[in-house]
């Protein structure tokens, strides 16, 4: 059984890989969501107890109880998607930044993206460092301490 879900996966992401922009989104049980994206060409596999993601830049393991869900998601940063005059609210408490309704991604110093959601994304699994918090095709500067 998990040999055919790896093989859907894989064929899925190779669907859906052609598309720009498109990630791969590992929902954690914490509330974490990771991405990966898919012009990276994440590898999943799963051995008994961890889900494996790799490519040839990285290797993560996420326990299988650690993982909620995963899924692809379109992480759109042309600036031909700005809309003139809307206003994005947003607020931060308590290590987690939020934008009711809006794709979050945060991106490391590097331009790695680090951790991405709908409408909330927690920051307080990122290390000390500058971080880039983008949301409805703006960019909000965060620095941890």
């Amino acid at each position: 059984m998990i040999k055919i879900s790896v093989l859907f996966l894989l064929l899925l992401s190779a669907a859906v890989g052609r598309a720009a922009g498109v990630s791969l989104r590992v929902n954690l049980s914490d509330g974490r969501a990771e991405t990966y994206s898919l012009d990276e060409h994440p590898r999943i596999s799963f051995d008994e107890t961890n889900m494996l993601v790799g490519s040839d830049k990285l290797s993560t393991s996420y326990s299988r109880d650690e993982v909620r869900s995963f899924d692809f998601v379109s992480i759109s940063t042309s600036v031909a998607d700005i809309v003139p005059g809307e206003e994005t609210v947003y607020s931060f408490s308590g290590g987690v930044f939020t934008c009711e309704g809006k794709a979050i991604t945060v991106y490391s110093a590097a331009g790695a993206a680090v951790a991405a959601g709908e409408g909330c994304v927690s920051l307080e699994s990122l290390g000390r460092g500058l971080y880039i918090i983008v949301v409805n095709n703006k960019s909000i500067k965060y620095i941890k301490r």
